[in-house]
């Protein structure tokens, strides 16, 4: 999902933080080492 909207955001941050708020997962979630694969 992030590599098909990331030409529309300025980092791939910001985009990681759009999906994550399109599927109810706060940014902290996205952060949790246990979370990152």
């Amino acid at each position: 999902m992030v590599a098909e909207i990331r030409p529309n955001y300025p980092t791939e941050w910001a985009a990681m933080k759009a999906v994550a708020a399109k599927l109810g997962i706060g940014a902290a979630e996205l952060d949790r080492p246990s979370k990152r694969s």
